[in-house]
């Protein structure tokens, strides 16, 4: 849910699941489609989002469900790794060492 007049996030209109491993599934399932298809580079969805951030406390405030970022932003700013970061950080120190 946003604040129309501002833009802002307000909150979560459901109960969600988080699912990083899917998110991290789907990013590697991609990268090996684009590694197949000879793609030299693609953008993997953004690095974070703070304007969507994370909650542990309370599910419906929990934005960062909403948040396609590879690390999940926390209240004061900084940040920490999902599984989609560290999926991304094996797959490419793979590549380096091949």
């Amino acid at each position: 849910m946003w604040d129309e007049a501002t833009a802002t996030p307000l909150g979560l209109n459901g109960a969600y699941a988080r699912d990083e491993a899917e998110q991290a599934t789907t990013l590697r399932e991609l990268l090996e489609i684009f590694e197949a298809e000879g793609v030299d580079a693609a953008f993997v969805h953004v690095f974070a989002n703070y304007a969507l951030p994370h909650d542990p406390d309370d599910p419906r405030k929990d934005l960062d469900l909403a948040s396609t970022g590879v690390v999940r932003v926390l209240e004061d700013g900084t940040w920490e790794p999902k599984q989609a970061f560290s999926m991304l950080a094996d797959h490419h120190g793979r590549r380096r060492r091949a």
